[in-house]
């Protein structure tokens, strides 16, 4: 066996056992050792299975990139690929795109029972809620508008377009249905960021601690690992700017363990950001430093 077959068929038995955090490693591993031939048919295999892992660890944007990936090799006739893209755009609130990865999914591969199941969900939300994706369209549009607003320091205009989005979330709470305290909490954690940059820091607390209330509770069955990484990230900004550097750092540290369990890039490297300058803080400065490297590495992957 090679040294891939080999990660592979450890990261099978990982996998078959619960173990999805171990299990996407190996097939990562994997993926690495097959850099020299990345569009052959095991190593878009090991791709597929470290996507079934990703999704099990709520790491969506990472597992979409290798659905994606597999689908671009194969000329788009990876039927698992595209269920496995369906099931990643589902969990991202992208419902009529889940509908349309899971169509094709059924085109390429009738007999998968799979696919057809989370199609019918996917329609049968759909159904419910015909208003949804025009809906989320909309809350998506607002949100850029505030961020765009917040980016140039218009405090007042992203101030704005956070309210509306916050009234828009929970006039829409049933048509968003299950998403409803996700673009709730969003909205929330956005105008945490604004109060703190206009010195508001009760203000910011008050908002952070209603997002909290909106995370799924640690028992159910789908969680929000999006959200809480935002959470993480927002609460160590504001415990940062208010000099409450013992709390800054446990938000820190909850929040880069979520980040590297869900394989998001994005949010480690702004963790790792506010990890610095939190370390710089206490004048740690070669941690701080340590910090910065390895952020720099995750901005270069």
């Amino acid at each position: 066996m090679t040294t891939a077959d080999t990660l592979r068929s450890e990261g099978n038995a990982l996998f078959k056992s619960g173990r999805y955090s171990e299990a996407e490693e190996r097939y990562a591993a994997a993926i690495a050792a097959l850099a020299g031939a990345p569009e052959s048919e095991e190593a878009r295999k090991c791709r597929l299975n470290r996507c079934a892992c990703l999704l099990r660890l709520h790491g969506y944007e990472a597992a979409r990139r290798e659905a994606e990936t597999v689908i671009e090799q194969s000329g788009g006739t990876a039927a698992k690929a595209h269920f496995r893209l369906g099931q990643c755009l589902d969990a991202l609130h992208e419902p009529q795109a889940a509908a349309a990865a899971l169509t094709q999914a059924i085109k390429l591969d009738p007999k998968a029972r799979e696919p057809r199941e989370a199609l019918e969900a996917v329609r049968a939300r759909l159904k419910a809620q015909p208003q949804l994706e025009l809906v989320l369209d909309d809350l998506r549009l607002v949100e850029e508008r505030a961020l765009r607003a917040l980016c140039h320091s218009d405090l007042s205009r992203s101030r704005q377009q956070l309210e509306l989005m916050l009234k828009q979330a929970r006039a829409q709470a049933g048509t968003l249905g299950r998403d409803a305290g996700h673009w709730e909490g969003r909205a929330l954690l956005g105008l945490a960021l604004v109060c703190v940059d206009e010195g508001e820091a009760a203000a910011a607390a008050d908002y952070i601690a209603a997002c909290r209330r909106r995370l799924p509770a640690e028992d159910a069955a789908r969680q929000d690992a999006r959200l809480e990484g935002a959470l993480a990230l927002v609460s160590a900004a504001v415990a940062l700017e208010t000099e409450q550097l013992v709390e800054a750092e446990e938000h820190v540290a909850a929040g880069l363990s979520l980040a590297r369990s869900t394989r998001s890039d994005a949010l480690l490297l702004r963790l790792l950001g506010t990890s610095s300058a939190l370390l710089a803080r206490h004048g740690r400065w070669g941690e701080a430093e340590a910090a910065a490297r390895e952020a720099n590495r995750a901005e270069i992957q």
